[in-house]
Formats: C-alpha cells, structure tokens, sequence
C-alpha cells in the first residue's frame, strides 16, 4: 500500500483546494513557524477517523474548518481526502477498484458529518478495517506529531502495548474480541431476561379468560364500528360520484358550447378580416374614382376653357389679343400660388415625414423596453413557479414531520400513561400483596372449622334417608289404591259415551250431520222444562233445543239435509212450558195417555221409552262416578301430603347434600385457595419486579422521544422560517412582478398612442403627397396652358376662324365625352361610397358580435375553469376517501362501495350509532387486544421461547469458543512480535548510541493479554533511574529507535514524522537520516523540519507558505531534478 496524494479544502488554513502528492522515497515538509506545516498531519490523522479534537490541536471540532480571515469569510465545512495505491485485492473488489482507493471525510459547521470511499458513503469502521495490519492509524506510532516524543518515552506500559498491537495486526483481533464480549454480554442478558419471561409465561393464562371475553365484544362492537365506517364513505363516495358525473357532464356541455364558440369567433373573425379587405379594396377603387374624376374635371375644366377661348376667338379676334394677355396675366398669377402651395406642401411633408421618423424611434425604442419588460416578466413569473414548487416540497416536508411528532408525542403521552399505569399496577399488586398474606392466615381457621360442620352434616344426611324409605312405602300403597279407583271410573265414563252415543243416533239418525249440529245443541228440551208429568214430557223426548245465534244457519243447512229430526230453540222453551202445562192430558192407565183429545199407547222398545230409560242410565253412572271422584280426592289428597312431606324430607336430605357437597367443595376451595394464594403471592411478587423492569425500560424509551420531539420541533421551527422566507421572497417578486406588469401597460398604452399617432401622420403624409401630386399636376397644366396662350397670341392674327369653328366643334364632342365620363364615375363614386357605408356599418356589426361571443367566449373558459377547480377539489376528496378507506380496511372502495350503498342513509343517525358504539367501547375499560391470541399461543410460546434458550446457551458457547480463538492468536502473535521488535530494539539502539544498555520488559510476562510494555535504556557512559532524565535528543532518539525497531519488524506503508529532529545534533542527525534511508525503500517518510541536513537527505521538498495572512499555500520541488 502506499499514499498517493493528499487533497484538502477547508481544513485549518488550507482554504483553498491543496493537493499534495506523496512520492516514494523522502519527502521533507519546510516553512516558517504558523505557515499551516502540522495541519497536514492533523489532516491524515483526522481522514483516519481521529474523534478527539484535543489531539487536532483544538477545543471542539469546528476548529478544523478554516475560521475566516482578514479578507477570507470562515468556511461552512471542510473536506480532506486521501489517496492510497497498491490495495489488497479483496479491498479494491470490494470497493469497485483495481488498485487505487480515495478516503474522504467531511465535516460541516451543522454538525453533519460524511466518511466515503471511492465517493460512496460508508462507515468510520470500514475505513479503519482498510488499514487493519498496515500498522497505521490515527493514533499509531508511525505517525508522530510535536511533542510526541516526549509521549511515547513517557508512555505508560499499557499506551505502549497499543504500538505493539499495531505492528503484530492484532488490533483487529481486540475489535473482534470486543465486538464478541459485548455480544456475549448482551446474549446472556437475552438469556436472563428470557428465564424471566418463561416463568412469567407459564403463570399468566388464567389472567387471559376476561380479556378475551371482552376483547370478543369488542370486536362485535368494532365490527359494527367499521360497518358504519364502511356505510359512511360508501355513500358519500356514492355523492362524491354522483357530483363528479354532474360536473363532468357539465364540463363537457362547457367544452362543446366553448369549441362551438371558438368555431364561431373564427367564422366572424375571418368574415371581419374579409369585409375588412373588401372595404380596403373599396376604398382603393374610392380613391382611383376620386383621382379620375379629379382628371377628368381636369380634361373638362382644359376643355372648356379650350372651347371658351375658341368662341372668344371666334366672337372676336380683336378682343381676343386683349383676353389672352389677360389670361396669361390670370394663368402666371394662378402658377405663382401653386407654387407656393407647392412649397407648402413640400415643407409640410418634411415635417411630418421627421415627425414621422421621430415616432420610429420612439416605436422601436418602445417595443424594446416592451421586449425587456416581457422577459422580466416571465424571469419573475418563473421565480414564482420555482419557489412555490419549492414551498410545496418544504411544506410536504413539514406536514410529513409534523405528523412524526405527532406520532411521537402520542407515543410520549402513552409511555408516560404506560409509566403511570406500571405505577399504579405495582401499588395496587403490593397493597393485593399484603391482603392475600392477611387472607392466607385467615383461610387457616375457616379450614379447621368447615371440617368439623362436614362431619355433623354427614350423620343428619343418614337419618333423613331412612325417614325417606318409610314415605316411599306408604306412597306405593296409596298409588296402587288410586290406580284401581281411577280404572274403575274410567269404565263408568266409557260406558256414559256408548250411552250418550246411541241417544244422539236416536235424536239425530245416523248421518254425517250430527257434528255440525252437536256444535250448537244445548240439549234437550226435557232437560229445560220442569214440573210437568214425566210421562206428558215422554212425548218431547226426542226434541232438540239449539241456540238462537246461529238460527238462520241451522235451518237453511237442515232444508238441505234427508233427514228427520225434531227440534226448537232455546228461545221458544218459555212458550212451550206454558203451551204443555194449559195443554189437557190425561193418563188412562200405565201406557195409554190422552194429550189434547190424542190418544197414544208407548210400547217398550218405542224410542221415546228406550231414550229415557238411557238417560237414567247414564244418570245412575253419574252418580257412581261422583262417588269415585270423592273417594279418588281423599286418596289423591292424602297421598300429596305424603309426597309432600317426601318432598320436603328429599329437599331436605338435598339441602343437606348440597350443603355437605358445599362444605366438602369449600374446604377444597379453601385448601385450594391458600396453595393459589400463596402461588399468587409468588406471581405478585415476580411481577413487582417485572414491572419495575418494565418502567426502566419505558423511562427509557420517554427520554428517546423527549429527544426526538426536541429535534422534530427544531427541524419544524427550521422549515417554518423557510418558508417564512419563501413566502417573503415570494411577496417581494410578486410585488416586483406586479411593478413591472404595471410598467409592461404603461409601456404597451404609450407604444399604442405613438402607434396611433404615426398612423395619423402617415395617412396626413399621404394625403398631403397625394395633394402635392395634384398641386404640381395643375402647375404643369396651367404652365402648359400659359405656354399655349402665348403661343396663341402670338399666332392669334394668322390663325384661320375656320380652323377655330372646326377645333370648336371637335372639343365640343370631347366635352360632351367627358362629361358623361364624369357622369359614369360619379355614379361608380357614389355606389362605391354606399358600398363602403355599409363595408363599415357590416364591420361595426360584426365588431359588436365577435366582442359580444369572446365574452361569452371567456366567460365559458371561466366556467370551465372554475368547474376544473371543483373537479380536482372532488378529485382530491376521492383520493382522500380512497387512501382513508384503504389504510382502514385495506381494499379498494371502487370495487366494494355499492355493498353499502343505503338509500335512507343518514350521516346524523350513522354519527349518533357511532358514538353509542364508542360509548360501549369505553364502558369496556382497558383491552388487551392480544389477549387471545397470546392465550391461544403460551403453549407455542413456551416451546418457542425454550429453544431459544437453548439457542442462546448454545450461542454463548459459540461466543466463548471464538474469545478463546482470539486470545490465542493474540498471544501468539504478540509473543512472536515482541521478541523480535525487542532484538531490533537493542540493535537500532547501539547503531543510534553507538554503546549503552537498552531493554524492552513485559509487565505481566504470565498474562500475555493483559500485559504493558517498558522501556528502559542506559545511553553509554550515564546511569540513569528515570526515563525523564534523558536529555531531549536521547528521547527522541529512543523514541525513534523504538519506531525503526518496529519498521524493521513490519515496514507500514507510511511515517509522517513532525520535527522529530528538532533535539538532534548534527551526528545523530546523520544517524537518524542514515536508517531512514534505509528503511525508504518500503516506507513513504513525510518529515516536517527545520534542519538543513534533514532537507539534504530528501528526495522530494514542500514548501509551506502564507503569502495570504491566514492561508496556507504549498510550493513542492523534486530535489532529484534540482
């Protein structure tokens, strides 16, 4: 391995990115004192992991970033990287490289720090793990800073052995080792708190058999809970859908009515454009109109004036010399104010054209400033967008933390209540504690005492058995009296029924309507009637009575019957005994009767005797019955008050049973109470000290979220005023936006009046071109006319009047031409005109119109953009009702919410179920809703929990093994290093010294691995008893002896070495450079000095200087090429 190249930036006075590239050989570092020399090698001690800022020469770690100077601000962080080549190959495969690695650290002034390798984050760790066995570290003795020296040969036995450790690569094997105590400590922790745990199990699960019956109705309750949770956002789903299908169809309608506009806009959009062309050609063919006739009033006016002078000349030559000289004198006048009108126009036109010019300016400028102000705009508008995209990521940022305190506080509060309630447990578990051992000593006596009562109870309960015997006895008897009696009146009742049978077949016949009649007989009339001769009433034996009720009914079904039968009702019985007592009867002898003036004779099988003699039959069995009847009550009453003295006597002897199976039960209970009780005393014992545990760990666990909270709320605070910030960066680009936009119109309102303006000056510079046209147009005629007058005065004695008669018809002809030339123009003029009238009055129409549809046109974009706004609003309810529904019930509502669609759904009475059930919820108190599953799965648990205490011991087995690997190779490895580093030792010393005495003692020479290293040394000719009284140069030359005795040993890849010379005289000096040059050839040497000597034996050279107060630069030289 060596160093390539170191890089700093930021670090103490390296300010400024520094790379120093480390090549083989001798490197000597040199500058003045304070020039930043030994922050290079706090720099390679710090990228090596150094935590202690007092061994980087400073008070905290912020020293180590650069802290400002007098025209330099203090740096926000600093970074340092270090560059190494020639990698083991498994370190280079497993940081991605062949064979060259860069190791970096950083630091910010936030407290942030960052350790990579190869640019990939990693840890403290694995850079320390790169140079395990290198013999090189923060703090190892290859690297030796100002007044170590003085360290090392102070250095107590135990800082010593560290060296050795180094240089033997057994510093990893202590890491190990540590690494395997303390999970070796933590595993028999586990193992004890696991032992706790299976006791605890195996006593907890008759707590269980309440809580899981609560837990049971709880989760009915919950059921019905999410139910209405379930019914409650499937219907306002069900509305939110319904008011998203409406505002779509809105939007829809909105769109095709805003595309029907656009359609329309651009129909009258393009038909404007068109009637404007067409009035733009109209006014052109109005103009070419206007010049023709302009022309051709010009011809006529030349014309006649032509004829006129013709008839003058004709009328009189004589005149006419004098008229032409006038008109000349009229036509010279005519051309001098043309000119001048001319002039006028002329100038007129350079004005307008310059003021035309200057409005150019003012335009192009103003478009500029217009261009410039939109790019503003739209710079300013997009700050907005970046800021508020920025906002929306910080407050997502701060919702998100918000909700972790949140979470945290709640977390907090329940530990709190949790150590509250553990609180609270264990006072009432020591205040139950007390009451179960008071109760113990009680349930004593109560147990000696329920022994005697069961034994009384026992000979009380034998008595009444034998008094139960005798009742059974004389119980029998009596039933068996009873059965016969009641037997016997069975055959009377039998034999009443045949009675009863074959008088309802004399009365009634033997047909199927005797059931339907039987239901409303009341009897027969011979039963109604009394104190009349049995003999007369013979007569009317066979006469039916029925009730009045059903009377129309009972006829109108007998009319339908074939049968004969004899019958009145019930209200006709009173008539009847009258009529039969005023009736004359008269009785002849035993079986002959007179009734009413009839004589009947009744044999003895006549029905009428036989019906009687039945009826006195069923009479006497009547009678017999009744007597049975009371004979049966006697026995029957007798024999209950046997029963129920049995009764008694048995619920007695019952009582006595229960009460021996109580007493028998209580003692079991009582006896089985204390042994419970004292188990429970026990488990109470256990849990007091459970809880206790627990509390421990909850107070734990508060002072985690009391720090959490403190964190979270800083971090709140912090986002807060960032976007405190955004929104007043925001406001002030907003306001700065709005300036400009406010500028923008100004700007755009000014460029419109020039644009107005050059409008008006260029129709007025037109028109007055167009006049200029004209005014010269008529000076050449005019001056043509006067050239021709001229001419013609001079000809006007020679000219022929014949000639002037012939010219005067000939223009009279072309007048006539002309004029209905200027006839057919002015017409071609006028319809022109009434052409463009209505070109105009067709564009301000249609003005009106597009006006009139992009406002609706807006308005309709307005609408459809409020109901976007309404959408998303719905949307974002969906998406909240969707993500609700589906962290609660884990499904997604779209597919299930029509299950629970309810057309008389009514959130009040869904609120006012949910709060009943809430209620009920409370009234259960406290839950465990594990309860049932842990009931269910102690028994699993118990198994689970003793294979992982036999996993555990087995793995503390493992563990112990692996220590004992690692104390072995240990001492192996540090004997096999101390013995020879300790001959190098004596070998360096006396190369060094040239003579005396040195010497490298083990402490504890019998316990290798506890054991310090000493030095002792005797420079040749001194007797020394302190190691303190050796003169500077002899310690830093046993501090060196003590280094190269190592190197010899292992070579490390790298020594940086800080003015370790400083004490030498100039012989040690060349003793010193002379092993280091030896040593070169496998170690990089880094040296920093002031001596010359030193510097001569380098093959590379650094200087360090502070051109800038405050900061250091590095200069090198390659002394090989000096």
């Amino acid at each position: 391995m060596k160093f390539r190249k170191l890089i700093l930036q930021g670090f103490k006075s390296f300010v400024d990115k520094t790379v120093i590239e480390f090549p083989d050989g001798i490197t000597c570092i040199v500058g003045p004192n304070g020039s930043g020399k030994s922050n290079i090698l706090d720099a390679i001690r710090w990228v090596f992991g150094e935590q202690s800022p007092k061994e980087l020469r400073g008070d905290s770690m912020d020293d180590v970033i650069f802290a400002g100077s007098e025209n330099r601000k203090p740096s926000g962080y600093c970074e340092v990287t270090l560059v190494v080549s020639d990698v083991a190959e498994h370190i280079a495969e497993k940081w991605g490289t062949l064979s060259e690695i860069s190791i970096t650290r950083k630091y910010y002034r936030t407290g942030e720090r960052e350790y990579l390798i190869n640019g990939k984050k990693c840890r403290l760790k694995d850079i320390r793990e790169l140079f395990y066995d290198t013999g090189i570290g923060a703090r190892s003795i290859s690297i030796i800073e100002q007044g170590k020296v003085e360290k090392i040969i102070q250095a107590s036995p135990e800082e010593m052995r560290l060296f050795f450790d180094e240089i033997a690569g057994i510093t990893k094997f202590k890491e190990r080792k540590k690494e395997a105590l303390s999970k070796l400590s933590s595993t028999k922790e586990n193992l004890q708190r696991l032992a706790d745990i299976i006791g605890e199990v195996e006593k907890n699960r008759n707590i269980l058999e309440n809580q899981v019956n609560k837990l049971k109705k709880y989760r009915e309750i919950k059921s019905e809970l999410e139910k209405l949770d379930q019914e409650y956002y499937s219907n306002l789903y069900k509305k939110l859908k319904d008011d998203y299908s409406v505002l779509i169809n809105c939007i829809n309608e909105l769109k095709l009515k805003h595309s029907s506009l656009q359609t329309d806009l651009n129909d009258k959009e393009k038909e404007y454009n068109s009637i404007k062309n067409k009035l733009s050609e109209k006014r052109g063919d109005l103009k070419k109109y206007s010049d023709q006739l302009i022309e051709i009033n010009n011809k006529i006016f030349g014309v006649e004036n032509e004829i006129k002078l013709l008839q003058n000349n004709i009328d009189g030559a004589g005149r006419r010399k004098e008229s032409l000289k006038h008109e000349i004198s009229e036509l010279e006048s005519k051309i001098k104010e043309l000119n001048t009108r001319r002039d006028e126009l002329i100038s007129a036109i350079k004005d307008i054209d310059n003021s035309k010019k200057e409005i150019d300016y003012h335009l192009k400028e103003k478009e500029e400033i217009l261009n410039e102000y939109e790019i503003k705009i739209e710079d300013l508008k997009d700050e907005v967008s970046t800021l508020d995209e920025k906002y929306l990521g910080l407050a997502d940022k701060l919702a998100e933390k918000r909700n972790l305190l949140i979470r945290y506080e709640t977390e907090l509060e329940n530990y709190q209540k949790s150590i509250k309630a553990k609180d609270t447990e264990k006072s009432n578990f020591e205040s139950e504690l007390n009451t179960k051992k008071q109760f113990v000593e009680n349930q004593k006596s109560d147990l000696e005492r329920l022994y005697e009562d069961i034994n009384i109870v026992k000979d009380e309960y034998e008595k009444l058995n034998k008094a139960i015997a005798k009742l059974a006895e004389d119980i029998k008897e009596n039933e068996k009296k009873l059965s016969d009696k009641k037997l016997l009146k069975e055959s009377y009742e039998k034999e009443i029924k045949l009675i009863l049978n074959q008088i309802d077949n004399y009365t009634f016949g033997e047909n199927n309507s005797v059931d339907f009649l039987k239901e409303f007989q009341q009897g027969l009339l011979i039963d109604f009637i009394k104190g009349i001769d049995e003999e007369l009433l013979l007569e009317f034996s066979d006469v039916i009575v029925f009730d009045d009720v059903k009377k129309e009914e009972i006829l109108e079904f007998l009319s339908k019957k074939d049968i004969s039968i004899k019958f009145t009702f019930k209200s006709n019985i009173e008539n009847i005994e009258k009529w039969l007592i005023a009736s004359n009867y008269e009785k002849l002898n035993e079986n002959i009767f007179n009734f009413n003036h009839i004589y009947r004779k009744f044999s003895k099988k006549d029905y009428r005797v036989v019906l009687k003699e039945l009826r006195e039959k069923v009479e006497s069995l009547e009678k017999e019955i009744a007597v049975l009847d009371k004979e049966i009550t006697e026995i029957e009453v007798k024999n209950k008050k046997l029963k129920e003295e049995f009764i008694k006597t048995e619920s007695e002897k019952d009582k006595l049973f229960n009460h021996f199976n109580e007493l028998k039960i209580s003692y079991e209970k009582k006896k089985s109470e204390i042994e419970s009780e004292k188990d429970f005393i026990e488990r109470l014992s256990k849990n007091i000290a459970l809880i206790i545990k627990e509390k421990e760990v909850l107070v734990a666990s508060v002072k985690k979220a009391e720090e959490e909270i403190s964190k979270l709320k800083n971090d709140i605070e912090l986002i807060a005023n960032q976007l405190k910030e955004i929104d007043d960066q925001k406001d002030d680009i907003e306001e700065e936006l709005s300036f400009y936009e406010e500028k923008y119109d100004q700007e755009k309102d000014e460029f419109t009046e020039l644009m107005i303006e050059n409008k008006r000056l260029e129709e007025s510079l037109n028109a007055k071109k167009r006049e200029q046209i004209y005014v010269e147009k008529d000076l050449n005629s005019l001056i043509t006319q006067l050239k021709h007058k001229q001419e013609r005065l001079t000809k006007l004695l020679t000219v022929d009047v014949t000639n002037w008669k012939n010219a005067l018809v000939e223009k009279s002809e072309i007048l006539k031409q002309l004029q209905k030339k200027k006839l057919e123009l002015i017409d071609l003029k006028e319809a022109t005109e009434k052409e463009i009238l209505e070109y105009e009055e067709e564009l301000n129409r249609l003005e009106d119109k597009i006006k009139s549809l992009r406002f609706e046109f807006e308005d309709c974009e307005k609408q459809i953009y409020n109901n976007e706004i309404k959408l998303a609003g719905i949307r974002a309810k969906f998406d909240n009702i969707r993500e609700k529904y589906f962290e609660t019930f884990h499904e997604h509502i779209d597919e299930n919410y029509m299950r629970y669609i309810n057309e008389s759904f009514s959130q009040k009475r869904n609120r006012d179920m949910y709060n009943k059930y809430l209620e009920e919820i409370e009234g259960l108190g406290p839950l465990n809703m594990a309860a049932e599953e842990e009931y269910n799965s102690l028994t699993e648990r118990y198994h689970f929990l003793t294979e992982q205490r036999a996993d555990l011991e087995k793995s503390i087995e493992s563990i112990q093994k692996l220590i004992n690997e690692i104390d072995e190779d240990t001492v192996n490895r540090f004997k096999a290093t101390f013995e020879v580093v300790s001959k190098n030792f004596n070998d360096v010393f006396k190369l060094l010294f040239g003579n005396g005495k040195s010497e490298l003692k083990l402490t504890q020479p019998d316990n290798i691995l506890e054991t310090g290293v000493e030095i002792f040394v005797q420079p040749p000719g001194k007797k020394l008893t302190n190691m303190n009284l050796l003169s500077g140069g002899e310690k830093a030359m046993t501090a060196c002896t003590l280094i190269f005795a190592m190197f010899l040993y292992k070579p490390t890849p790298f020594c940086f070495l800080d003015e370790v010379d400083a004490p030498l005289d100039d012989a040690n000096i060349d003793r010193f450079l002379k092993i280091v040059k030896k040593l070169s050839q496998d170690t990089q040497f880094v040296i920093i000095t002031h001596n010359q000597k030193t510097m001569s034996g380098a093959d590379s050279l650094y200087g360090i200087t502070m051109q800038e107060p405050g900061i250091s630069k590095v200069l090198s030289v390659k002394l090989e090429n000096v």
